[in-house]
């Protein structure tokens, strides 16, 4: 990896990455995604709780690069203490835009744009 094509934000949470982990998957109030393979080299696991359709807890995994640790990391802290239609106009292109990511390192955002997608579809279907 070469700092020098990461962002200062983009550094800071691949060395510091916050929220780690997995929510319990028995609890009721968890819900669990995933995007991606590591296969292919790139997977990201997204745990949430909510309650009253707040989002009161999230936590992520990844398996990747520098770019797939920063955007589960930064993901994790956007989303905390929001509702799911807070989240739901969260973007690819705003992920890629706040944390400046590289052309060649973008399939990160894409695949975060996606755990949300998935995350507002099954909360709606219950």
């Amino acid at each position: 990896m070469q700092s020098k094509e990461y962002s200062e934000m983009v550094l800071d949470h691949y060395f510091q990455p916050r929220n780690v982990g997995e929510l319990e998957s028995a609890d009721p109030e968890v819900i669990i995604v995933e995007s991606g393979s590591a296969a292919g080299g790139e997977l990201l696991k997204l745990s949430v709780r909510i309650k009253n359709n707040v989002i009161i807890a999230a936590k992520f995994k990844a398996h990747g690069g520098c770019a797939t640790i920063a955007v589960g990391s930064w993901l994790t802290e956007k989303i905390n203490q929001k509702t799911l239609p807070d989240i739901s106009g969260i973007t690819a292109q705003e992920i890629i835009s706040a944390l400046e990511l590289p052309v060649v390192k973008r399939q990160a955002a894409l695949l975060a744009q996606d755990l949300l997608g998935q995350l507002v579809g099954k909360n709606i279907r219950g």
